[in-house]
């Protein structure tokens, strides 16, 4: 404010310019490639042996890369063909590998997100789960031999979670030691925006 009633626009430009690179606006990295060969060959080193992670389903993870870490990842599909199996199925198949996973589901209930879960695992039809409880109990017993991540389940159904209270379950489960590989979120379209405009 005082730059401008001074008429000093030189000094006006210089604490927009600064106040932009306060609030997020980063200036673009150059890099030079040819002088960076050896930054390149230590990422590839400190990287060699961890695979993107699979989704076990044979003919994608032939033709397709996992979702690895830091990128995101979408299922589509036309309505009611299956996308919400798909994203229980990754969860599991991405605990099965060690990673720690968190699910937040939005639209149907926890009961039906862990029915679903059930019935991947146990290779039991969902119907018929109410009629196997002891089979169901002897295979999920096997599966959680072999499974080294964890996987929480969020029931944001009834209380529309947004962006940032998920962002804070993730940060109170990293405060409790859980620390999280993997969001699975259950789905986009319910997700409450933080402000309304």
């Amino acid at each position: 404010i005082d730059a401008r009633e001074s008429g000093d626009m030189e000094q006006l430009e210089k604490d927009c310019q600064e106040f932009l690179h306060t609030i997020g606006q980063s200036e673009l990295i150059v890099s030079d490639y040819l002088a960076s060969l050896e930054e390149r060959i230590r990422r590839r080193t400190q990287w060699k042996g961890q695979k993107e992670s699979m989704l076990f389903i044979d003919p994608l993870d032939e033709i397709a890369r996992g979702i690895g870490p830091g990128q995101l990842g979408l299922w589509l599909a036309p309505y009611k063909i299956g996308k919400s199996l798909a994203l229980c199925w990754t969860a599991i198949a991405y605990a099965l590998q060690g990673l720690n996973v968190i699910f937040f589901t939005l639209e149907d209930p926890k009961r039906m997100v862990e029915d679903r879960m059930d019935a991947a695992i146990t290779a039991i039809n969902l119907w018929d789960l109410p009629k196997l409880p002891n089979m169901t109990r002897s295979r999920f017993e096997r599966f959680r031999l072999l499974i080294t991540g964890r996987i929480y389940l969020v029931d944001g159904t009834e209380n529309q979670l947004s962006i940032a209270d998920m962002r804070h379950i993730w940060e109170r489960k990293l405060a409790e030691g859980f620390r999280c590989n993997a969001l699975v979120i259950d789905y986009d379209d319910e997700i409450r925006p933080g402000r309304r405009r």
